[in-house]
């Protein structure tokens, strides 16, 4: 699962001053954070809605965690065990290469 991968860029160390422990992010401050997700379920979640609405606050933990300035999560419905569904979604393409040109756009 990648959000476990998403946490070796967090390292926990003790605060030599306070002695309490701290959380220190190896994610570049302020980068653009941009993540597919890619759900079995249908859209829109016809069966518990409160779910996915705690999913997504979940979600938007990681990037907050990690120091990301902006984020962004592009959210494919439907795929329940293609692991290629995104990769035959045209809308969900077309909004991830326009996501990646603003990324390149502005790493000048």
């Amino acid at each position: 699962m990648l959000t476990d991968r998403l946490y070796s860029f967090l390292a926990y160390k003790d605060n030599p001053e306070s002695s309490q422990p701290e959380i220190e992010s190896a994610f570049p401050a302020g980068k653009t954070f941009l993540l597919v997700i890619s759900r079995g379920d249908p859209e829109p979640p016809a069966m518990f809605p409160q779910l996915y609405d705690h999913l997504n606050e979940w979600l938007n933990l990681i990037p907050l965690s990690l120091g990301a300035g902006k984020y962004d999560f592009f959210h494919q419905h439907g795929a329940d065990l293609d692991r290629k569904a995104a990769a035959k979604n045209p809308g969900l393409l077309e909004r991830a290469r326009a996501a990646g040109a603003g990324l390149l756009a502005t790493a000048d």
